[in-house]
């Protein structure tokens, strides 16, 4: 019986160890030009967390971006986006990547999308882009990312689904919402950020 128990427990630690954590989702913000879109430029390389003003309506790039467990992969996930009030941003336009084969929903009112069973993704992957536009610099606010309790159950998790047999589900740890004349705060820490910064390509 022991036995038995030492053994359960030694394959929980290795599952562990393996999914070390991710996968990870956060805002983030950055530039968006069509002519010269290159993955990591110009402030899109999932870095940047907050964004402040200094002209009325100005626009900023939020990126969706997932860190991908590097053994167990990445092929879906569900969110929410909530806005500060309309006074204070505009919703633009909304990009998916390319690599998205389905989505159901918006970003707004909550959204599901996937790669698809066999693009599966391993790095960091973003799901989406949205162009906003802020009309004042006087104000603070949060966009953030929330599950989306139409799609989910309680306790109402952000999460997304894995490569393995069945696509099973993971809960994801949010990384960061975008802060808008504040200060972002990653919600994790430093030593782990650094972590999980130092895996992947950036």
């Amino acid at each position: 019986m022991k036995k038995a128990f030492l053994i359960a427990a030694f394959m929980m630690f290795i599952a562990a160890t393996a999914y070390g954590g991710a996968p990870y989702v956060g805002l983030f913000a950055g530039v968006y030009d069509p002519d010269t879109f290159i993955e990591g430029a110009g402030g899109m390389d999932h870095s940047m967390c907050e964004v402040h003003t200094s002209v009325v309506y100005q626009d900023i790039e939020m990126w969706i971006w997932y860190c991908a467990d590097q053994q167990l992969g990445l092929t879906a996930g569900e969110f929410k986006i909530v806005y500060p009030t309309s006074t204070f941003v505009i919703q633009g336009a909304v990009t998916s990547n390319p690599a998205n084969t389905v989505e159901l929903g918006s970003l707004g009112a909550g959204i599901s999308w996937t790669v698809g069973g066999l693009n599966c993704q391993y790095e960091w992957y973003w799901s989406h882009h949205q162009t906003l536009t802020l009309k004042r610099i006087t104000a603070s606010g949060f966009v953030q990312i929330v599950p989306d309790p139409a799609l989910v159950t309680p306790p109402f998790d952000l999460i997304s689904t894995s490569c393995e047999l069945g696509f099973p589900i993971y809960v994801d740890t949010k990384l960061s919402n975008l802060a808008l004349n504040q200060t972002c705060q990653i919600a994790v820490q430093d030593k782990s950020w650094g972590a999980i910064k130092s895996l992947y390509n950036e």
